[in-house]
């Protein structure tokens, strides 16, 4: 394989993704010449609230033909909705139509297509609760009933403007993120034998995560963030991180891509 062929071949990457969501970005990363030192700083869990700790509305999925949508927010909350997925299957499969289908965005769509469920609204561009409000057919929902499946907590924006909007928005909860055992002497071990050129971030709790566990040294708030959205962006600087880079969207293909282009244009300044 020509140098051309493996442009990141110089580079030693961190990937913060979850375990089980890592393997592609590795892959990516170590066919294009990378040496990838994985650091999980969040742990994604199916989680089934105990009666007490459910939020007002958050229905059992035997009420799921009460809805008339359903809207999935991550790619985690398809991956952990269970048995609400059987159940959305089994309503289109009948005479009856079932809830109309969305997905923040694109990587959730393929998700959901690729379980079976057939998705009605999707925004063609960005994967934001902000683009996916953005959609005509979510302008004015007098009445309408819908389910909002995500992780334990959140963002309550999407939940706020349907409601504004005339909707009627339950909850259903069906996973939990949490911070997992974080070996900060390894990382600083492996960056003092080797220095890392690069730290991958794709989530906010990651971010906090990493700061909370390290302390926030200056050999670490040194080392260049590439970010998966413009938010953590803004909350990578505002930690103090000197160099911090935004990719389109936090997709394996994008954060690839972005990288590529800051080593593009690195090289070319040495040049």
């Amino acid at each position: 394989m020509t140098a051309g062929q493996r442009p990141l071949a110089s580079l030693q990457v961190v990937v913060t993704r979850p375990v089980e969501q890592a393997h592609g970005m590795c892959r990516l990363l170590e066919r294009a010449g990378a040496r990838v030192f994985r650091l999980p700083l969040l742990v994604v869990e199916t989680w089934v609230p105990p009666v007490a700790a459910r939020l007002p509305g958050q229905p059992p999925a035997a009420l799921l033909g009460d809805y008339d949508a359903v809207i999935f927010v991550s790619t985690n909350a398809v991956i952990h909705a269970g048995g609400l997925l059987q159940a959305l299957r089994a309503g289109s499969e009948g005479d009856a139509e079932g809830p109309a289908v969305g997905a923040i965005g694109a990587r959730t769509a393929r998700q959901l297509a690729q379980a079976g469920i057939r998705v009605n609204w999707v925004p063609e561009q960005g994967f934001t609760s902000e683009d996916f409000l953005a959609l005509p057919a979510l302008q004015s929902l007098p009445n309408r009933r819908i389910l909002i499946v995500r992780g334990q907590g959140g963002r309550e924006l999407l939940q706020a403007r349907l409601q504004q909007r005339g909707a009627v928005v339950d909850y259903r909860e069906v996973y939990r993120r949490r911070c997992p055992s974080i070996d900060i002497n390894q990382l600083t071990q492996q960056h003092r034998k080797e220095p890392f050129d690069m730290i991958m971030l794709t989530s906010g709790e990651s971010l906090q995560n990493l700061l909370q566990a390290s302390g926030a040294p200056d050999w670490l708030l040194g080392i260049p963030v590439l970010a998966g959205s413009r938010r953590i962006a803004a909350a990578a600087g505002q930690a103090g991180f000197l160099t911090v880079l935004a990719a389109g969207d936090p997709s394996d293909s994008a954060m690839l891509a972005a990288l590529q282009r800051w080593q593009a244009g690195r090289n070319k300044h040495h040049d």
